[in-house]
């Protein structure tokens, strides 16, 4: 394999660096509040009788600032939405002054206005512009009482103080600042500020392990976690999103050809469809993140290639025939059911917990720096948090089978720059029936094209229903599909899996 010319590692480098810059969140705020404190539940006697605490703790306490900041702007504007209107504006600046030292000392500077002026309630609105202090900032006490002292000092912990990064060199900030792994602000022993609450999704990861930093066996443990559950967590989601496979965790299987024995992580049977998931929890290097060329590789390497080399080990072997019915077996020493004896359509996934979004979403990445040459395995890389978003949307079993089965081929069709959510997006907006000719020879930017993806939904209880999105079906091929879905038939995947790949003009018939 040649290696990449220099303009193109540059380029890659360069994107690393942007990503590092501008784009660190692994997964949404709601979800990032599940995960995380699940994966270091994992711990917890570890961290308690290390730590004097749990660290799941901490890490609910962490995403609960975020919830109590957004819930405290948000009545802040209702407040200014008082005073605006006109609605008892004395009282209502009165209150911004009892929590705001900077509003009551804009109102001894203009005694009177907020009474005789014309124009009370303007002035009113500009004296509280200054009161949004006390939205960021939360006391010891506060904190003790919510999480008890242990948590609140670990909080503590996190902040820094003023004055303290005086001697920092502000040129190692660019792409390693302190503010990622400490992004409170810590005003005295007894208040703490937190300045951006959104830092808590974008570095949480970050945050525990500087807490965790001078325990060595506890940073194995933690490693370890994150290996264990990543697995477990993609069973879950998937057993949840397909109700009708079977989902089978740490696979076993003998490769005959070369007398070796192999393991994947998740494999889900459909039919004869077979989704085999392969999980990566290792982090990116800070060198990497940095845009060291020589650790980007490796990274890449191991996070985003292997596992689809692992996988495809696996899929040659069934479609080969290699590996016979009844040679596949569970963690528990159960025997895999798919079966052999016909032809098997397997579709891969790379799973993880933390990726470099748009840069790892395609192959194209990769094949240009030299790593992935045309005809190798590959396998779409998708973090938890996106395995997540896209249960949520795709919330009936038909439309996430569809989405999973075209995820890997879609980059067959055309060539794009961009991540998950701008993927899910399209699919929502047109189920990826994409005109291949138009598309031949030009790479598509996706650029604010994830709206659909960033609507919240509460996913429906029942995922054992007919329903695709996009492009609305004729009312005949939806009675068809939903009859053919509710059979119960073991081919009917086969069947919902390609009919709604066609352009609409091909309905016509219906």
């Amino acid at each position: 394999m040649q290696d990449a010319p220099d303009d193109i590692e540059f380029i890659v480098s360069y994107k690393v660096r942007i990503q590092t810059l501008f784009y660190r969140n692994s997964f949404s705020s709601e979800v990032g509040a599940i995960i995380v404190p699940d994966l270091l539940s994992k711990i917890d006697p570890t961290t308690e009788s290390t730590l004097g605490y749990k660290l799941s703790d901490l890490a609910r306490a962490a995403f609960d600032l975020l919830r109590l900041v957004g819930e405290r702007m948000e009545n802040f504007r209702v407040r200014i939405g008082a005073i605006l209107r006109g609605d008892d504006v004395e009282t209502k600046i009165k209150e911004f002054a009892a929590h705001s030292a900077a509003v009551n000392r804009v109102i001894a500077r203009t005694e009177g206005w907020f009474v005789t002026n014309n124009w009370p309630s303007d002035a009113a609105f500009q004296a509280s512009e200054v009161g949004w202090s006390p939205v960021f900032t939360f006391s010891r006490k506060g904190l003790v009482d919510c999480y008890g002292e242990a948590v609140a000092s670990a909080l503590f912990e996190l902040g820094i103080r003023p004055g303290e990064l005086s001697n920092f060199n502000l040129r190692q900030a660019f792409l390693s600042s302190p503010i990622r792994q400490r992004p409170f602000v810590r005003l005295d022993d007894n208040h703490l500020f937190v300045p951006n609450p959104g830092l808590i999704v974008s570095f949480i990861f970050e945050m525990l392990e500087y807490v965790i930093r001078a325990h060595p066996k506890l940073l194995d443990a933690y490693h370890r976690a994150r290996a264990n559950y990543l697995p477990e967590a993609i069973e879950e989601l998937v057993r949840e999103a397909l109700p009708s496979a079977k989902i089978y965790r740490e696979v076993k299987w003998h490769d005959p050809m070369t007398d070796t024995r192999y393991e994947n992580d998740v494999l889900a049977a459909a039919g004869h469809h077979v989704f085999i998931f392969e999980a990566k929890a290792g982090k990116i290097k800070p060198a990497a993140r940095r845009g060291g060329l020589s650790s980007i590789k490796k990274n890449l390497k191991e996070l985003f290639i292997e596992p689809a080399r692992q996988a495809a080990r696996l899929e040659d072997s069934l479609r080969s025939g290699q590996v016979k019915s009844g040679t596949l077996v569970d963690r528990d020493g159960n025997p895999v059911e798919v079966d052999t004896g016909r032809p098997v359509i397997v579709r891969k996934i790379s799973v993880c917990l933390e990726h470099f979004a748009g840069l790892t979403a395609t192959r194209h990445s990769y094949s240009e720096l030299g790593l992935l040459a045309k005809g190798e395995p590959w396998a779409p890389i998708l973090s938890l948090g996106e395995l997540h978003m896209i249960g949520t949307h795709l919330d009936a079993e038909p439309a996430y089978f569809h989405y999973l089965s075209r995820r890997q081929t879609i980059e067959e069709q055309f060539d794009f720059m961009g991540d998950e959510q701008d993927l899910l997006s399209v699919y929502l907006a047109n189920r990826f029936c994409l005109d291949e000719k138009a598309l031949a020879g030009v790479r598509v930017m996706f650029f604010g094209a994830d709206e659909l993806a960033r609507e919240r939904k509460t996913p429906a209880s029942n995922r054992k229903r007919f329903d695709i999105p996009g492009i609305k079906l004729p009312y005949l091929w939806q009675r068809i599909a939903t009859e053919i879905y509710e059979s119960g038939n073991q081919h009917r995947f086969d069947m919902l899996g390609s009919k709604p790949n066609q352009h609409i003009e091909n309905w016509s018939m219906y």
